[in-house]
């Protein structure tokens, strides 16, 4: 599973067909209830599948109402949802991020 990110780099630098992946979930149930989304974005597929270095690693924090609509009890219970499924969904709510 993965995502095709576009974005500028702050060194100006464009990324048209990144491949964006999640390396992490962390979990934070004290207030505010919260998640910490990690991602490794790739220069593109090709890059992830020669075992290059990823070109920007970021965080994306998911909290109060966002955190209990992708990731509450009740979402979580449904069948095919997952942490992993659901943090991609919230990934794509950014304008950064589509599927490929």
């Amino acid at each position: 599973m993965a995502l095709k990110a576009i974005l500028t780099l702050s060194s100006g630098i464009e990324l048209l067909n990144g491949y964006a992946i999640i390396t992490n979930c962390e979990f934070n149930f004290i207030n505010p209830i919260s998640a910490i989304i990690s991602v490794n974005i790739y220069k593109d597929l090709d890059a992830y599948n020669a075992g290059r270095v990823e070109v920007i690693q970021m965080k994306y924090p998911c909290v109060m109402e966002k955190f209990q609509l992708y990731f509450s009890e009740d979402v979580l219970s449904q069948a095919s949802n997952t942490i992993l499924s659901q943090a991609y969904l919230f990934l794509k709510t950014f304008d950064q991020f589509t599927d490929f």
